[in-house]
């Protein structure tokens, strides 16, 4: 029985030894492959300003995407108030500021 507790313990020490890498600690990021390709919203640019306009409006909610954010918000308000007297709720980000 000795040596099945010892070849556990050695095993378990195979999977992790604390004193060999902090757990919390993330590996290095592997770099994307160069053939990933372009940026979606467009690879030619005058400056990082023009770029970053490009990229928001990339991002940024259509009509339909905007209408569904708002609906979902009407009917979580909705439910609250009729699970929760006095509850309030509040969006809170981007979304709600008006921001991209």
């Amino acid at each position: 029985k000795r040596q099945r507790t010892e070849g556990r313990a050695q095993r378990h020490e195979q999977r992790w030894n604390p004193f060999e890498r902090d757990p919390f600690e993330r590996a290095a990021a592997e770099p994307r492959a160069a053939q990933s390709g372009p940026a979606p919203w467009g690879t030619r640019f005058a400056s990082l300003s023009e770029e970053l306009r490009a990229f928001a409006a990339y991002v940024a909610l259509d009509a339909e995407e905007e209408a569904a954010r708002e609906q979902l918000v009407a009917l979580v308000r909705e439910v609250v108030a009729e699970e929760c007297a006095g509850a309030r709720v509040e969006a809170f980000g981007s979304w709600p500021a008006g921001l991209p």
